[in-house]
């Protein structure tokens, strides 16, 4: 796992929010998985252990895929590269 970059005057609150937005993004997605699945998919024909159909995953893992893609595609167009600079030379990037 990477680690955002934050200038040590901020980096203990930058840390904190970055965190906490992972967190929040982690609870939404388990939280909305199965409703999801079965919102797009409907029922799929396997029978789990109460004899219900359980919903299919598909529709889901469509949806999260599109915003993983629309993720990679906007860091891959709108986030500059920081590779081998010191924290001063980004800083200075971004002040730009």
């Amino acid at each position: 796992m990477d680690f955002p970059i934050f200038p040590n005057r901020i980096r203990g609150l930058g840390m904190s929010v970055a965190l906490f937005a992972n967190w929040i993004t982690h609870f939404l997605m388990a939280n909305t998985f199965l409703s999801l699945a079965s919102a797009l998919t409907g029922k799929a024909n396997e029978i789990n252990l109460s004899g219900a159909p359980d919903p299919n995953p598909g529709g889901a893992f469509l949806v999260y895929g599109i915003i993983a893609i629309v993720g990679i595609l906007f860091v891959y167009h709108f986030v500059p590269e920081t590779k081998g600079q010191s924290l001063e030379e980004i800083e200075k990037q971004f002040q730009s």
